[in-house]
């Protein structure tokens, strides 16, 4: 993939556990680093399988390969794009090649609505 292709900037972010004034644990997230990405809807069958599942909003998102994205997970890390946060389902190192990291993530919903964070 040529350098122009990667035209979206994401913010990959990563959850922190911080203890509130009254000793709650709540979960916050931090910006853990911007990039640029390729960002693909989901088309032909693996939108149809996706469908099945109810994952319609789910994107891919793929990046030049770096350190900093190679310890992302599934658990601890979400992306931010245009103003709407993703949960990361899988992440595709694309056989290790180390040139790019491909990532599926599905918008996040709060209260049954989807995310406008």
């Amino acid at each position: 993939m040529k350098i122009r292709d990667y035209s979206e900037i994401i913010t990959i972010q990563k959850s922190v556990a911080a203890m509130d004034r009254y000793g709650n644990w709540n979960t916050t997230w931090t910006d853990y680093i911007v990039c640029h990405a390729n960002v693909n809807s989901l088309y032909g069958a693996e939108y149809y399988a996706a469908a099945q599942y109810q994952q319609e909003q789910s994107l891919d998102f793929t990046v030049r390969y770096c350190l900093s994205v190679m310890n992302i997970d599934t658990t601890n890390y979400r992306i931010l794009f245009r103003g709407k946060a993703y949960n990361i389902e899988h992440i595709d190192y694309l056989s290790f090649k180390k040139n790019e990291i491909k990532i599926r993530a599905k918008q996040e919903e709060k209260n049954g609505r989807k995310s406008e964070d």
